[in-house]
């Protein structure tokens, strides 16, 4: 060639200094090392007897020069890798023109580094890019399928709604202040029915019930957003076991729709950049050959989508560091830097498991002329020994991943074998310098020395302690005060879950309301089937819930035999008394230190006996009540709700002596229905005044400006429910209070 273009070969200029900087001892050294690391297993034994001088490292300037430009640092975890690595990366930027690459073929190494050189505002150019399924679009138009599959499931709707693409045709602000309050009042909660209409009727309950008043400006924004929900996804959901073809149509259109913003139409914020022109030609692609697709449910339309978008990668080379390039194991072989990083060196990963062939064996390979499984890990050898060989190279693992154990790479193990043979310590490649590196990684899971949180005991002034209670509020009061500090005086009130599953409370409140509902309608005489009318009732209470009908099914055999137990003490009792008012309000104003306070009650069920007393019942389906906790004060609900009653704070009961009280605990198990009561032979009277006058002390003592609203006062009594366990940062002081009550 060089005769034919008239060149002589004298005039060819070395490249880059190569075969320069290949002369020096240091890169010998290196050779040596890495002939005698590959050797094939039947010439190992040539490693006993080995010497340093016949690895090139004869001197101390010899052992410098490996020290210098060839280092091995075994980190912790791969978030520590991935700090050390961009460490490095950053390091080699500060001297002038220096080039710097990772070697990995760990996909999830080389994101954490990526995304950890972007603390100093450095994009790393990956030669493999992310998937499209990783893509703010990716994301975008999976997610979207999966709300529809999904028939607007909150769970599936929310983060939808919440994706930076969803715009709505709104500015931010706006589309934020509409997302939010949807989800605080709409979507969370038992899961509503499904589809558009199923969001239509949670809204109408919600914005016509008792907070009525209070959404009433939120209801015109609520009611927009679901229009335009309507508007853009209907059409999709209407899509469900059609064509492929026409899934992918409606899908476009649909995201085009949702994307929409006051600065661009969807179809211009869409598919622009890296990422937005990737999706556009690979749904032009799969939309030509879409007449193929069967008709198929939205839900196999996401899979097929998201299988696909994972082996797509999106590369963004604009605007990316000219000197750092983060690389896998085939463009490593086209490039040489400065400094080398060879990332991820652990068995399984460099070099990767061959694993098992489960159709074809080894002999039926070769005879279909296969390659054998180890040519993966030979083609890892020789990416291995080239990258090795560097001028300058730092050699990563992670000791553990996910919290297992990891084994070092083959050639690391063989490394440590041959510097060992060679009486050479393993330290040798890890020199303070390096050790320096790991430290500063190490900081990075180091926080500045805090004080941990004490107790909670806020002690707010009198102008803003309670000025209500309810009954029900007293046992917190008592066990935790805190938590009615956090309720009632900082006016936070937990939220309900997205999707909250059928617990205790919502077994408890269908219970009460079921039997509300059948002793309303038959006040004075049981009907002859009174256990099959209540089993209907709770069909029919059904019917207009949307919770998840998996776990009603399971929990309906002892709604059965809740409603024979029932019927069974209904019979009974209604031998000695007849029923005056279910489910009823009552309120009881107090003055406590010149301020008045409110006490606020609703009683499951108040019965008149025949004597002329009142019995004040509670209906329970968990939990664990008794007579002595009555007694004592420990549980002094039904006793106030007597107080109060007695004092006529029920405006549809007289004021009247109380001779019962007793919860009726409805599981639906063996015990069928338990009953824990107190009666006037049990010395209900002295209950009902030293619980009313306990009461009192609480309500002055937490009047007084001094008495903070502690967090479980009490170690001992630790209240049922805590909804503010997060806030006062409960785990954080009380396992150092425990260390302390036993040290001392």
């Amino acid at each position: 060639m060089l005769q034919l273009i008239g060149i002589d070969r004298a005039q060819i200029p070395l490249w880059n200094a190569a075969a320069i900087k290949s002369e020096k001892r240091s890169k010998k050294s290196r050779h040596l090392l890495a002939s005698q690391m590959m050797r094939p297993a039947r010439e190992t034994q040539s490693w006993t007897g080995l010497q340093a001088e016949s690895l090139g490292l004869a001197n101390p300037d010899d052992m410098q020069n490996l020290q210098q430009n060839l280092w091995r640092i075994d980190c912790a975890t791969p978030e520590e890798e991935a700090r050390l690595i961009s460490l490095a990366l950053r390091q080699a930027l500060e001297t002038p023109g220096q080039t710097a690459a990772l070697i990995t073929p760990d996909r999830n190494l080389a994101r954490r580094v990526s995304m950890a050189c972007r603390r100093w505002g450095i994009e790393v150019d990956d030669s493999a890019g992310i998937p499209l399924g990783d893509s703010a679009i990716g994301t975008f138009l999976l997610l979207l399928l999966e709300a529809c599959s999904k028939n607007l499931a909150p769970s599936a709707l929310l983060p939808l709604l919440q994706h930076e693409l969803c715009g709505f045709g709104q500015n931010q602000s706006a589309r934020e202040d509409a997302i939010s309050h949807l989800d605080r009042y709409i979507l969370r909660g038992p899961r509503p029915a499904p589809g558009i209409d199923g969001l239509r009727q949670r809204a109408e309950a919600v914005l016509g019930g008792r907070d009525a008043q209070k959404l009433a400006p939120l209801a015109g924004q609520i009611a927009e957003i679901i229009d335009k929900i309507d508007h853009s996804l209907t059409p999709l959901l209407q899509q469900n076991h059609q064509p492929g073809q026409a899934i992918l149509t409606a899908l476009v259109t649909a995201a085009e729709e949702l994307a929409t913003s006051p600065a661009l139409p969807g179809d211009q914020r869409l598919w622009r950049g890296a990422a937005g022109e990737s999706a556009s030609n690979f749904l032009s692609d799969l939309l030509g050959h879409a007449d193929e697709l069967p008709a198929m449910p939205l839900r196999d339309m996401g899979e097929i989508l998201s299988r696909m978008m994972a082996g797509i990668p999106v590369r963004t080379p604009v605007g990316v560091h000219p000197r750092l390039l983060v690389l896998g194991q085939l463009e490593a072989r086209l490039v040489q830097t400065d400094l080398m990083i060879l990332g991820g060196l652990n068995e399984g990963s460099w070099p990767p498991d061959p694993g098992q062939d489960p159709w074809m064996s080894r002999p039926m390979r070769r005879q279909f002329g296969l390659p054998a499984p180890e040519r993966s890990i030979a083609l890892a050898a020789h990416d291995f020994v080239q990258c090795f060989c560097a001028d300058r190279v730092i050699m990563t693992r992670a000791a553990r991943i996910d919290g297992k154990p990891t084994l070092p790479s083959r050639w690391l193990q063989r490394l440590d074998t041959v510097l060992q043979a060679a009486q050479l310590p393993k330290e040798l490649l890890c020199p303070p310098a390096a050790q320096n590196l790991l430290a500063l990684a190490r900081l990075g899971d180091q926080s500045p020395e805090v004080t941990p949180a004490t107790r909670p005991a806020p002690v707010p002034p009198a102008a803003h302690r309670l000025k209500r209670i309810s009954v029900t509020q007293v046992e917190t009061l008592m066990s935790n005060p805190y938590g009615l500090y956090a309720r009632e005086i900082l006016r936070l009130p937990k939220l309900d879950r997205i999707e909250k599953p059928v617990d205790s409370a919502a077994r408890g409140n269908f219970v009460h309301d079921v039997l509300h509902t059948f002793i309303k309608a038959y006040p004075d005489q049981l009907p002859d089937n009174a256990v099959q009318m209540i089993v209907d009732l709770g069909h029919a209470q059904r019917t207009t819930m949307a919770d998840d009908s998996g776990a009603w099914d399971y929990w309906w055999p002892r709604f059965g035999r809740l409603a024979e137990s029932f019927i069974g003490q209904e019979e009974q009792w209604r031998q000695d008394a007849r029923t005056a008012q279910t489910e009823i309000r009552g309120r009881l104003d107090i003055s406590i230190d010149a301020n008045p306070l409110t006490v606020s009650v609703r009683a499951d069920r108040i019965d008149r006996m025949h004597d002329g007393t009142y019995a004040v019942i509670d209906y329970k389906s968990a939990g664990e009540y008794k007579k002595s906790a009555m007694m004592s004060g420990a549980q002094p609900q039904l006793p106030l709700e007597a107080m109060i009653l007695e004092q006529g704070g029920f405006e549809a009961l007289p004021a009247g002596p109380v001779g019962y009280v007793g919860y009726w605990k409805l599981t639906g198990g063996r015990k069928g229905i338990e009953l824990i009561a107190l009666k006037n032979e049990d010395g209900l009277r002295d209950v009902i005044e030293s619980t009313a006058q306990g009461f009192r002390d609480l309500l002055e003592t937490y009047a007084r400006p001094d008495t903070p609203f502690a967090c479980r006062p009490d170690p001992g009594r630790a209240p049922r429910f805590d909804d503010y366990k997060h806030l006062a940062r409960f785990d954080e002081w009380a396992h150092d209070e425990d260390n302390e009550g036993e040290a001392a």
